[in-house]
């Protein structure tokens, strides 16, 4: 894996939760479904919005010459988070 994507995990604090699910399954697909089936739904939100911002990233790298930090695509990811939770409150 690619230690720029495992860096960004470790800072999204699911590194651990990642290296679990690769361990009870046997191809990167089955890791993204143990993942998500046996996951609390932080987890899961935080899985999905870096998995988002982190093919973003590879886009705007190779599409477009731009070289973002870390710290740019773990942003993107918890502003999408914020957006998709505040957009999901009850309205009164």
């Amino acid at each position: 894996m690619c230690p720029f994507a495992i860096h960004v995990w470790t800072s999204a604090g699911i590194w651990y939760d990642i290296e679990n699910a690769a361990i009870n399954s046997d191809s990167a697909v089955n890791t993204i479904f143990y993942l998500l089936q046996n996951s609390t739904m932080n987890v899961q939100e935080r899985f999905a919005a870096t998995c988002w911002s982190l093919w973003k990233h590879r886009n705007l790298k190779i599409w477009e010459d731009v070289n973002e930090a870390s710290a740019q695509v773990l942003d993107r990811a918890r502003h999408m988070i914020e957006d998709w939770q505040e957009a999901n409150l009850p309205r009164a």
